[in-house]
């Protein structure tokens, strides 16, 4: 589905004139498909989005891990977490590998179904499942164990402990862990507060592709906290993150166009990228767009409009 420009109303946004929900308003020739503006809620303070974040991770994980126990069918049903030595004088590196195999089964079941619990309100299963995986050195059980200690879900709340946790996974590359410890040092949580290891940390999540990373690693360059302000850097970095979807990132994107700060003043693309906000619910988004089509002819409209919808199609939101 197209974004859309207009309001939830049947006048056309350039001339008045009444319209059906598209494509073509009859009397200008404007090319739109209406879709409703969401009233999303404005973005919370950053450290609020810790829990959602974690949240969301979850779920994704959850259904990644059934998967893969699911295409392990070579491995027993009831898989043991000992991977001492089972009295062999020397290991068949065969049957090491298949034990390997069976250990890391092990460890996303364990994942998974500590994701489920804690989905379901049981954070003392949840806990207890996260532990026991963190323990044996899993980055996601470390990270979700973490994410308890930091939103105090089954414990107290402790971001000294939740730090260490995520530390630990940040340092096997777990590019939400790194995420994760870039926001505490960005909010002074468990750690001194520290500009440049927020950014530090950013940045390798940001280099593995994660969009929240990218996000903020792009308005650290815009703003110049903790790094040197490199507004063509923060576009690149947006860009990345508006690509994978985020709709903050496409919002901020769009307001550069507007102004031609790290990118060439283009206010086509400002409209496309605010569209694409628009369409995943972004509020500011939307009323920039209403300002825009005041100092917009018709054909350009009607360009972003196409730029937007092809846009949409690509990253498959």
């Amino acid at each position: 589905m197209q974004p859309s420009v207009n309001e939830n109303n049947n006048s056309c946004p350039k001339c008045g004139s009444e319209i059906s929900g598209g494509p073509q308003c009859p009397e200008c020739g404007v090319y739109y498909e209406k879709v409703a503006r969401k009233s999303a809620p404005l973005v919370k303070p950053r450290k609020s989005r810790t829990a959602k974040t974690i949240a969301l991770i979850a779920v994704v994980f959850l259904g990644i891990l059934i998967s893969l126990s699911i295409l392990r069918d070579h491995t027993p049903t009831e898989i043991s977490p000992d991977r001492g030595n089972t009295g062999s004088a020397a290991a068949d590196p065969n049957e090491t590998s298949q034990e390997s195999q069976r250990f890391v089964v092990f460890q996303a079941s364990l994942v998974a179904r500590g994701a489920s619990a804690h989905l379901e309100g049981d954070y003392a299963t949840a806990l207890k499942l996260f532990r026991a995986g963190a323990e044996e050195g899993d980055a996601r059980a470390q990270l979700f164990l973490g994410a308890m200690y930091s939103e105090g879900h089954g414990v107290p709340q402790d971001y000294g402990v939740a730090m260490r946790w995520y530390r630990l996974a940040a340092q096997q590359e777990n590019a939400e862990a790194q995420y994760a410890l870039g926001l505490s040092y960005d909010n002074g949580l468990g750690v001194p507060r520290n500009d440049t290891e927020a950014v530090r940390w950013f940045r390798l999540a940001a280099e593995q592709g994660y969009a929240r990373g990218q996000l903020a690693l792009g308005k650290r360059y815009g703003s110049g906290q903790g790094v040197a302000p490199n507004d063509a850097e923060a576009a690149r970095w947006l860009r990345r993150a508006a690509e994978q979807g985020n709709a903050e990132a496409q919002g901020l994107l769009g307001g550069m166009y507007v102004v031609g700060r790290g990118v060439a003043r283009d206010v086509t693309n400002a409209y496309m990228w605010w569209s694409l906000a628009n369409a995943q619910g972004d509020e500011i988004a939307a009323q920039f767009l209403d300002r825009i089509e005041e100092h917009m002819t018709r054909d350009q409209i009607a360009e972003g409009q196409r730029l937007a919808a092809e846009a949409w199609e690509r990253i498959g939101r």
